[in-house]
């Protein structure tokens, strides 16, 4: 609708933005913040995921699912303290 727009100021703004391609706007919108503690485990996975790509794993190690160490027992409790190490780091919104 924008885009349409009979006044050249809305129209040529909108064009603008409509030429330029996703990765210029990604990186116009992330060159001035601060990463996110998401943003930071995503780069982290993704760096994991190319590891493991590259190479030939023949078992995966979990992190400390349960006291016991064993499989197929998961307790809740123990997914609270990635919590509470994230949580000191702030909150991933601003208010303004």
């Amino acid at each position: 609708m924008l885009k349409e727009s009979r006044l050249d100021f809305i129209y040529d703004l909108f064009e603008r933005v409509g030429s330029r391609n996703s990765e210029e706007t990604l990186k116009m919108g992330t060159a001035r913040r601060k990463p996110t503690v998401s943003s930071q485990f995503r780069d982290s996975l993704h760096s994991l995921m190319g590891t493991l790509s590259v190479s030939n794993p023949f078992f995966v190690r979990c992190i400390k699912p349960n006291n016991e160490k064993v499989c197929i027992i998961y307790y809740i409790s123990m997914s609270f303290t990635l919590h509470i190490y994230i949580n000191p780091k702030g909150p991933t919104y601003h208010f303004t």
